[in-house]
């Protein structure tokens, strides 16, 4: 018996497996990281240990001229409770820079309050050095239980008992790893004691036919040989039409709890036949007391030796025993509660049996309304006692036990009278599962509704295949693309026949060499939605299972809706094509120089084609000659034209405008006036200079006559 919705596990492998940082942090303005999935390491070289400790770990990472507009937006977007999208540089660990794309939105609770913020940060550098290669056209126009100590698994709901999925606890438990549980389909059969294995494959039948939830205890043989007792609990999951999906269940590990109720029997079937034998010899003492007075005394110390030594069995044993009176609620004569009591709540026999309904006084409010009911039915009825409740400690601290007791004996008119029991502490296993019910719930959020979508397929190659069987896909996702999950699962083909036409062949072919390659891909394309929208998808995916001969079973991935990036990116592409017109339809050359914030080194990184034109080198010559400016230079204007832009460039001049002779390609002298404007950064540095050129010889002799406005050279320059 298994379950339908992936356990913790495989929401975190989900998670995990991402190429991206997948992160849950506070609702401040200087946030604290909650949780950061493995990949900070591989991207920043930072840990998730260190980014949960340090809360100035993600600003002090962030680039510093991308800090405060970064940290502005957050503070917005916390403000304004709307989703937070913003891109900018990490400086990783070793020195190196690298683009992130960070998209994160609130989660808030059943109350309509903020819980916290959860997001992705993916690794965009290529996409921004390519974005930066348009963005810098442009500026030159116009920039996914464990830790629960119990094996949980799913199994299919058919007669071949085949084992879905099994948690790591299995190895703990029973000696075998997951892989070896998972290889051999049919080990839970198998590893049935031979006296349970009838019974249980019975009761497993009948549990398939009725769909009934399935608790069962039996035994099973561990990997080394010795025998394993079981709690198993499992419910049958269905689809939406009704149809059995898979049985999800958990198998409690109870041999102490065996051994504990098999030494009790054994105590009290002991202690009955001693007091059989005590009597019996006392009668025959009491025949023969004159005669066998010493041998009386012997027989008496043997008894009280043997009391003696099942009364220490009892009140050692690691649980509360106690013997209830169903009759005699206010005379506490026949009732016992052994030592242990103290141990478990912090009171004394004594306190605990000082009056009828102390016990029940300590029941936790919560609970005590319902403990009381099924404790009547069962002194109506004689039926064993069975629950799990929590007490109240003496020191006011709460204590989960869990509660068995049987009926021990009826009164003369057939009523119940005394029952007997053991109360167990649980409270380590109850707060582990609420651990686990609470790393379930995270993983799950993260998949299902955060802004990575994450799916899960397999590939059967049997039959000419490989056929697509989908296992799960987000809620996001179904979303996004207006379909539901079942219709997935049974009509895989869908996702296919979404892909937009002039993206199909592409996105089939990278499918298919997938399978046979290294099993790993990424793609962008587009896709038709259930009510006609086109959306943008970046899908990564990776092969996690591969079958004997190689070829990949199972993928996992997921999916970034780039709608919007797409969107902005065909923007740019037009904004560029319009710019690059004007700039190329200009009679002069228009040029960018770069200029590095730190060192001060400048590059030029465009020129345009009208340069040919006007100075006989092609742009591209000119730009792989990086010093090509002085050595065109007329000799007599050399020096001051260099002296006056390296004056410009080092004081940082608003702008700046020089008329210079020039020696082009054919040799000849040609007369040019250039006009250059700073673009400057946030801090106010001078990152580029953006000029024009223009061909003067019509205007004036430049190679015989100077500038007549120009008194001294340095006048030269327009600020």
């Amino acid at each position: 018996p298994r379950g339908l919705g992936p356990p913790a596990h495989l929401f975190r492998g989900l998670v995990e497996q991402i190429p991206a940082i997948v992160y849950i942090c506070s609702d401040e303005p200087r946030p604290r990281t909650i949780y950061a999935s493995p990949q900070t390491t591989d991207m920043i070289g930072s840990t998730p240990q260190e980014w949960t400790a340090d809360a100035t770990l993600w600003p002090n990472t962030i680039h510093p001229a991308d800090r405060e507009h970064t940290m502005t937006s957050w503070a917005h977007s916390v403000r304004t409770r709307s989703p937070f999208r913003a891109e900018y540089r990490f400086v990783r660990r070793n020195g190196d820079v690298m683009w992130v794309s960070d998209d994160a939105r609130l989660v808030l609770d059943e109350m309509g309050r903020p819980r916290f913020w959860q997001g992705v940060i993916m690794d965009v550098s290529e996409r921004r050095r390519a974005q930066e290669v348009a963005r810098t056209s442009e500026a030159r126009y116009q920039a996914l239980v464990e830790g629960i100590p119990a094996v949980v698994y799913e199994m299919g709901p058919d007669d071949e008992r085949r084992t879905l999925y099994v948690s790591q606890h299995v190895e703990g438990v029973l000696g075998y790893t997951r892989a070896e549980w998972l290889d051999q389909p049919d080990i839970w059969a198998e590893l049935l004691h031979p006296d349970d294995r009838e019974v249980q494959l019975a009761a497993h039948d009948q549990h398939n036919e009725s769909g009934e939830p399935w608790t069962r205890e039996y035994r099973l043989i561990a990997n080394d040989g010795h025998v394993v007792w079981v709690r198993d609990l499992a419910t049958l999951v269905r689809d939406e039409g009704g149809n059995p999906r898979t049985w999800q269940g958990v198998m409690l590990d109870i041999t102490a709890q065996k051994e504990a109720e098999e030494a009790l029997r054994f105590a009290n079937d002991e202690l009955e036949f001693r007091v059989i034998a005590r009597t019996s010899e006392l009668a025959e003492a009491n025949e023969m007391m004159s005669l066998e007075i010493g041998e009386r005394r012997r027989v008496e110390e043997q008894l009280r030796e043997a009391e003696e030594r099942y009364r220490v069995l009892v009140e050692r044993l690691p649980a509360v025993l106690y013997i209830w009176d169903v009759t005699e609620r206010d005379d506490l004569t026949d009732h016992y509660t052994s030592p242990m009591i103290e141990d478990l709540t912090g009171f004394t026999r004594g306190e605990w049996l000082s009056r009828p309904d102390f016990w029940l006084e300590r029941v936790h409010p919560h609970d005590r309304e319902r403990v009381f009911a099924q404790m009547m039915a069962c002194e109506s009825s004689g039926e064993p006692y069975v629950d799990e409740y929590r007490l109240l400690a003496k020191d006011g601290h709460v204590v989960w036990v869990h509660d068995r007791a049987t009926l021990l004996s009826r009164d003369q008119e057939g009523r119940p009278h005394l029952f007997q029991g053991f109360l167990v502490d649980i409270s380590e296993r109850k707060e582990a599962e609420r651990k686990a019910r609470s790393a379930e719930e995270r993983y799950r959020l993260l998949a299902d509704d955060g802004p990575v979508m994450a799916y899960d397929v397999l590939l059967n190659h049997a039959d000419g295949g490989p056929v697509v069987e989908v296992q799960y896909v987000s809620a996001s996702l179904q979303r996004v693309l207006g379909v539901d999950d079942d219709e997935l699962r049974r009509h895989p083909e869908r996702w296919s026949e979404s892909v937009h036409p002039d993206d199909k062949e592409r996105v089939q072919d990278s499918f298919r060499r997938s399978w046979t390659s290294d099993g790993a891909w990424s793609e962008e394309y587009r896709m038709i939605t259930g009510d006609g929208r086109i959306v943008w998808l970046h899908v990564e995916g990776q092969a996690v299972e591969r079958d004997e001969v190689g070829r990949p079973t199972r993928f996992r991935g997921m999916l970034l809706d780039i709608t919007e990036r797409k969107t902005y990116e065909h923007a740019l592409r037009q904004a560029e094509e319009r710019y690059r017109t004007i700039v190329e339809a200009i009679p002069g050359v228009a040029w960018t120089e770069t200029v590095d914030a730190f060192t001060g080194e400048t590059r030029l990184v465009y020129i345009a084609p009208q340069v040919e034109e006007l100075f006989g080198w092609t742009a591209d010559e000119l730009l792989a000659e990086p010093d090509h400016f002085p050595r065109m230079l007329h000799p007599d204007d050399r020096d001051r034209v260099l002296s006056y832009t390296d004056g410009v460039e080092r004081v940082g001049s608003s702008g700046w405008q020089v008329r210079y002779r020039s020696i082009v390609k054919d040799g000849s002298v040609r007369t040019f006036q250039s006009h250059a404007a700073p673009r400057r950064d946030q801090e106010d540095r001078i990152v580029a200079w953006h000029g024009v050129t223009f061909l003067i010889d019509d205007l004036v002799d430049g190679v015989t006559s100077p500038d007549p406005s120009v008194v001294d050279p340095a006048a030269e320059v327009t600020p």
